[in-house]
């Protein structure tokens, strides 16, 4: 009777630690949606890259390049498309973005998955059987007073096994950083 008792606490105590633990949820990524397919997604893209963000007029393969958008500066955005050379978001009218000269403030696991394939393009690939994972932190998701997410990206091979991983911190301001393996 005591042996019972015994298995059956370590499988109350396995089974609690991973429901608590756990990721319990897997996202399939934004990186799957098809190529030139507009995405509805509306929010304010702060522009972060080195020297300003490219603005383009149109979103196709004759789209001409109009003007870079100051550092720091916000646009509001209306909705992305994801092409071969890259993401863009809508800015209205027939304004594009190029999303990876951009952040975007992350609310929930899909945005963090976002900022991470339009910031690190070689992560997105279609080619490979990409499984994007949000592991809310359990003691309560705060780095100091700033929300974050952070998300692991398999990459299974052919035969079902891990062929890669790569861990990625978002903050809610839309920062990604991918995590150096120690």
């Amino acid at each position: 009777m005591m042996n019972c008792k015994k298995i059956l606490f370590i499988c109350l105590a396995v089974t609690f630690f991973a429901l608590r633990f756990l990721p319990t949820k897997s996202v399939q990524a934004e990186s799957f949606r098809p190529l030139n397919q507009f995405n509805d997604y509306y929010s304010v893209a702060t522009v972060d890259g080195q020297w300003g963000a490219n603005l383009y007029q149109g979103n196709d393969q004759d789209r001409v390049f109009d003007r870079i958008l100051p550092r720091e500066s916000q646009w509001k955005i209306y909705g992305y498309t994801k092409r071969s050379d890259g993401y863009y978001y809508w800015a209205g009218a027939n304004n594009w973005i190029e999303a990876d000269q951009v952040q975007v403030p992350a609310q929930d696991e899909q945005d963090a998955i976002l900022n991470i394939v339009t910031k690190y393009p070689k992560y997105d690939s279609s080619s490979t059987y990409n499984t994007y994972r949000p592991i809310w932190n359990p003691s309560g998701g705060y780095w100091g007073d700033q929300p974050y997410w952070t998300v692991v990206r398999y990459e299974w091979n052919e035969l079902g096994a891990v062929a890669a991983l790569q861990w990625f911190v978002v903050y809610a301001d839309g920062a990604a950083y991918p995590v150096p393996y120690i």
